[in-house]
C-alpha cells in the first residue's frame, strides 16, 4: 500500500508531536550508534548518519519533485522541511544495513520498537 508522504507525516506528527520541535542539539544528545566500523561516518550536520546512504537518499529525494521549502499562502504556513525529514527517514531506513523494515501503522505513522530506528528518526528530524 502506498501512503503519500504528507499523509504519513501528518499521522507521524499526530502520534509524536514533539518531533516538530526538535533542534540540532537534540540529535546530538542521543545519536544512533555506528553499528559497523567500516561504515563511512557522516559529515556536516548529519554526522551520525552514513555519508553514502545520506547522499543516495538526497539524490532519490530530488527525483520525487517534493517541495521541501517553507512558504506562506492564505495565512497558512507550509513547512516542507518536515516533509523532507520524514521522506528522508523512510528512505534512509530502507537503505540501512543491517536491514530495517519501514512499517506504517493504520493511520500512516512510522511504526517500530527498534531503538536504532527511533534514534535515526529523531536525529534526522533534529537536523532538518
Amino acid at each position: 500500500m502506498h501512503i503519500p508522504i504528507v499523509r504519513s507525516l501528518q499521522a507521524e506528527l499526530k502520534k509524536r508531536p514533539y518531533l516538530k520541535d526538535l533542534k540540532p542539539e537534540d540529535g546530538d544528545d542521543d545519536p544512533p550508534e555506528i553499528l559497523f566500523g567500516t561504515r563511512r561516518v557522516g559529515y556536516f550536520k548529519a554526522k551520525h548518519l552514513c555519508r553514502v546512504w545520506t547522499l543516495e537518499t538526497i539524490k532519490w529525494l530530488r527525483t520525487r519533485g517534493e517541495f521541501f521549502v517553507v512558504w506562506k499562502h492564505g495565512g497558512r504556513i507550509y513547512d516542507g522541511r518536515l516533509a523532507l525529514a520524514h521522506a528522508f527517514t523512510i528512505k534512509y531506513l530502507s537503505r540501512h544495513s543491517p536491514p530495517m523494515s519501514v512499517v506504517f501503522d493504520i493511520n500512516g505513522a512510522l511504526k517500530s520498537t527498534s531503538q536504532i530506528f527511533t534514534k535515526i528518526r529523531r536525529c534526522v528530524l533534529a537536523y532538518m
